[in-house]
């Protein structure tokens, strides 16, 4: 009608569509919240979550450089291998970016897996394992024959050793560094399942390969260098395998020439921490592998050796909150935590080294200790505090259990003892070659036995230095008498596994050596 307005018809809002979402949320056609390896739409409602190779949701919230994010493979993946690959890559190595800087994770196994084939099944393998942990509490996984993860995780680590044997021989120079991160993959892999054995032989045969190639001129990134000098140090200690007729230990060059600390960056910092904690490590284990009247004979040079060590950490510390102090204004998020990761780490190093002539029978010394383990504690709970929005549980490198671990087997306060223990219970990771589970159980045996032995010395009503404590009131995770330990069976939660599916890694790399 003349005189009246048209009526302009309603558009409906626009959406755009996912390009980056599962087939599930795809075809119910719902909104999905493209999380890697299972969005939530799926879990929560039990449905099974895939994505299509060219939908995998390669860059979304994640602090990776952009160039990772955005790189592809250059061969086909299956289904499950795009997904584990997935899964390490936004799950595994994005959690722990998204905490520090780790240039292990990022600039070597991550950006090597997509251009070196034996390298992504690798990454596959442990990206397997880990799955299988999370879902077993972070318990050890041993072999479990029914559990499709494991069975996968061989596949890949089959894979990886036969591409491996097949470049044997190759004058190719990037195939020593392939070989390095591989090792250092079986390293964890093998951990995280419990096989202790063909752990220290990956790690043995990593540090021997890297030694004749450093000999015929080859260079590494100092990261790798000192990363596997540190898991070297860590087997010996961990397991015993220093020789005790090894009685002079090389010095390093600070003690020998004046070498100052210089830090002008948080990663100089961390190469300098790792090359003063490499060194320590190494005498700790050799002191507490050394019977005690060697010791005593020949106290001074130990005492001499150890106090060598901690005047390094007193310097280092000096000059890193002398960096600290001037740069904290232009340091980043993940530089701040990193700089508290080592100041808590030098603590847990200091205490170590403390203990090593440790003298209980003399009274003062007893009170500075407990002293140290309260320290010690305390920057534990904050660290732990800290990194507690963090998804990852496996950490290449070490960060709180070392310490908890200290405090829960060697502490003379019962109470701080079974605070450590609580802890290591909270936090279920894998550090380097330290797993929360195994170590909660030794700690937890080594309470029970020292509460006994306390318990039958004093008397249960004992008053005095210590608090009355009795065995059935003590909350430490299943406290009993050791006449019931046959009827529990396995006390420390580890699964049991046999070796005839052992990863064949261990037989490839002594080829390369």
């Amino acid at each position: 009608m003349p005189g009246t307005e048209p009526i302009i018809p309603a558009r409906r809002r626009a959406y755009t569509r996912s390009k980056t979402g599962c087939r599930t949320c795809r075809a119910r056609r719902i909104r999905c919240d493209e999380l890697p390896g299972a969005c939530k739409n799926c879990t929560s409602t039990g449905r099974k979550c895939d994505y299509d190779l060219h939908r995998l949701p390669w860059g979304r919230q994640t602090t990776l450089p952009q160039v990772v994010c955005v790189q592809r493979h250059g061969w086909v993946l299956t289904s499950d291998e795009q997904r584990c690959f997935s899964y390490f890559q936004h799950r595994t190595v994005s959690s722990v970016a998204d905490l520090f800087d780790s240039p292990l994770w990022e600039s070597h196994i991550l950006r090597l897996s997509f251009t070196e084939p034996a390298v992504c099944h690798a990454v596959n393998m442990l990206s397997a394992i880990q799955q299988a942990a999370e879902t077993n509490g972070m318990r050890l996984t041993g072999a479990q024959a029914d559990d499709d993860h494991l069975k996968f995780a061989l596949e890949q680590s089959v894979r990886a050793s036969a591409l491996l044997r097949r470049r044997q021989g190759s004058n190719d120079p990037q195939l020593i560094h392939t070989v390095l991160i591989c090792c250092l993959l079986f390293v964890i892999g093998e951990h995280m399942r419990g096989n202790f054995d063909t752990t220290i032989v990956h790690v043995k045969h990593g540090v021997r390969i890297m030694s004749d190639a450093q000999a015929r001129g080859q260079r590494f990134d100092p990261a790798l260098v000192d990363y596997f000098h540190h898991l070297d140090m860590e087997a010996d200690l961990y397991w015993k395998t220093v020789q005790q007729e090894d009685t002079k230990r090389e010095e390093p060059d600070w003690v020998t020439k004046d070498y100052p600390i210089v830090i002008q960056s948080v990663a100089d910092a961390r190469v300098a921490f790792m090359r003063i904690s490499n060194h320590s490590i190494g005498f700790i284990g050799h002191a507490w592998q050394t019977p005690k009247a060697k010791i005593l004979a020949e106290y001074d040079a130990f005492w001499l050796a150890r106090q060598r060590i901690l005047s390094r950490y007193q310097q280092f510390t000096r000059v890193l909150n002398s960096f600290y102090q001037t740069r904290a204004q232009t340091l980043t998020s993940k530089e701040h935590r990193a700089v508290t990761m080592l100041r808590h780490l030098e603590v847990v190093q200091t205490v170590s080294l403390k203990l090593t002539l440790h003298d209980s029978s003399d009274a003062s010394d007893q009170a500075r200790i407990i002293t140290d383990f309260t320290t010690l504690l305390s920057s534990s709970l904050a660290v732990i505090s800290a990194l507690a929005r963090s998804t990852t549980t496996v950490i290449i490198e070490p960060l709180v259990l070392g310490g908890l671990h200290i405090v829960a087997t060697q502490c003379p306060d019962f109470t701080l003892r079974v605070q450590a223990l609580d802890a290591m219970h909270s936090w279920p990771h894998s550090e380097g070659l330290v797993n929360s589970e195994v170590w909660a159980a030794l700690a937890t045996e080594a309470l029970r036995a020292d509460l006994l032995q306390r318990i039958a010395q004093d008397g249960e009503n004992r008053t005095g230095d210590w608090a009355p404590v009795r065995a059935k009131d003590l909350d430490i995770g299943g406290l009993v008498s050791p006449s019931d330990l046959g009827s529990r069976g396995d006390s420390s939660g580890v699964a049991r596994h046999s070796g005839d599916d052992e990863v064949c890694a261990a037989e490839v790399l002594p080829q390369f050596v």
